[in-house]
């Protein structure tokens, strides 16, 4: 037990801190943009939902690949591992180059129809252009970071995601206040700050892989075509692709409900709790990603009851942690809104939501875990099939009755979200109890 808590802490403590940079760096934009404009600052929020969107894409292959590299690693094939890293950087340009010219030619009527308002369009519309079209960096960088940590190698992964975010905070601040005689251009220099750390990450990235890990000819792999793993991959990775897209969609309609019904300064106060929840339960994204890489590479050797021992370890550890730091964050709503806006009723209404959103913690961290572990071992369609529908009955359907037919606004809203959580990780965790997942086979391996 000792040695899997030691092998889980040694491969989580750097996805930690890499998911903390990751989440500093949404932060950071948030924050610095609110000083420049709450408006400014909401545009950004609600276009980052669209970027999500299409950042989800690139799971199929990056999610899929992790997952296929941890097994195969477990089996101990280094030709086969090769060729999924060669095939899965082909198809991550691919789509990724797809996704930026499909967000630059059609960002206009994808912000009419999430329902950005014309005081908010400007600001989105200009994020959208600079960082939707160079999300092909982002594509490559997601695909090439879950190789490397499956590899075990997350503390390189963790040193750029802290190199970029430094660069991200240096330019937004160089942008937004004009400091050494630069330019003050607000939402598009934080957009290009953030296109310009990313295209940093992934020439680092891209350096350290093919000195360490890999060499340049594994494309020569390529040819002719492993069908199969493409078919792995796809099998893997659409349903948790169509699994995280069906939950940005939903949030992607809720945005629209309320920003028509309840109004820009109840969206402000979301898209400030949101920034902040993110760092409540970025402990459970760290915990699962390294719970997924052991869980697949015991699957790779056949060893379910270590899979299984690791599983309840990861669970435990994550509720623990996400727990506390939620009632922690719940303690200090206020402090914690301010540091955003100085708007007495998003503060209020941002504070009344943190405590209310330690309900949904718990059962997001159920999700967050769990799902990453039935994904690790190849069981992907239950999670999809549940989550689209307690999704839009509950998540969506019961939080527009409570939220605008029973008028509780944000509150009911975030009673929704909450019931919605525990129902989905309550079903998640029979699932993986159910042994299911041990019968879960892969073509290519």
């Amino acid at each position: 037990m000792k040695k899997q808590n030691k092998a889980l802490f040694k491969l989580t403590w750097p996805i930690f801190v890499e998911n903390i940079m990751f989440m500093l760096l949404a932060f950071i934009d948030t924050w610095m943009l609110s000083s420049y404009s709450d408006s400014a600052a909401s545009a950004v929020g609600a276009t980052t939902q669209v970027i999500w969107m299409f950042t989800i894409i690139f799971t199929i292959i990056s999610g899929s690949s992790a997952v296929l590299t941890a097994q195969s690693l477990g089996k101990k094939e280094k030709a086969l591992t090769s060729k999924i890293a060669a095939i899965s950087m082909l198809l991550s340009l691919l789509i990724g180059v797809i996704s930026s010219l499909v967000l630059i030619q059609f960002r206009v009527p994808i912000l009419n129809a999430i329902g950005v308002t014309e005081k908010l369009f400007s600001y989105s519309n200009e994020y959208l252009f600079y960082v939707g079209g160079a999300i092909f960096l982002q594509a490559l960088l997601s695909n090439l970071s879950a190789i490397i940590r499956s590899h075990g190698y997350t503390k390189i992964t963790m040193k750029v995601t802290l190199i970029m975010n430094t660069i991200n905070a240096v330019l937004d601040a160089l942008f937004i206040f004009g400091f050494l005689g630069f330019p003050i251009l607000g939402v598009k220099g934080v957009a290009i700050a953030t296109s310009f750390s990313r295209l940093i990450g992934l020439i680092i990235l891209c350096i350290f892989f093919f000195r360490t890990i890999e060499k340049l000819n594994i494309f020569k792999l390529i040819f002719p075509l492993p069908f199969d793993i493409i078919k792995d991959m796809l099998l893997l990775g659409v349903p948790s692709a169509l699994e995280k897209m069906n939950y940005n969609a939903a949030q992607l309609f809720m945005t629209a409900i309320i920003l028509s019904n309840l109004g820009e300064d109840a969206f402000t106060a979301k898209t400030y709790v949101m920034t902040l929840v993110r760092f409540f339960f970025a402990i459970s994204l760290a915990i699962g990603q390294a719970n997924q890489i052991m869980v697949s590479r015991y699957k790779g050797e056949n060893n379910y009851e270590l899979a299984d021992r690791i599983f309840s370890i990861a669970l435990k550890s994550a509720l623990i942690a996400t727990l506390s730091l939620s009632i922690l964050g719940s303690l200090l709503g206020k402090q914690l809104m301010s540091i955003f806006t100085d708007n007495n009723y998003i503060i209020t209404l941002g504070a009344t939501i943190l405590i209310i959103d330690i309900l949904v913690e718990v059962g997001r961290t159920f999700n967050i875990v769990v799902i990453d572990a039935l994904r690790g071992t190849g069981d992907t369609i239950f999670p999809v099939l549940i989550g689209i529908i307690s999704l839009w009955l509950i998540s969506i359907g019961l939080a527009y009755v409570l939220g605008i037919r029973y008028n509780l606004g944000l509150i009911g809203i975030w009673i929704a979200f909450g019931i919605d959580e525990c129902l989905r990780g309550i079903l998640m965790y029979f699932r993986w109890k159910s042994g299911k997942w041990k019968k879960k086979t892969l073509s290519s391996l």
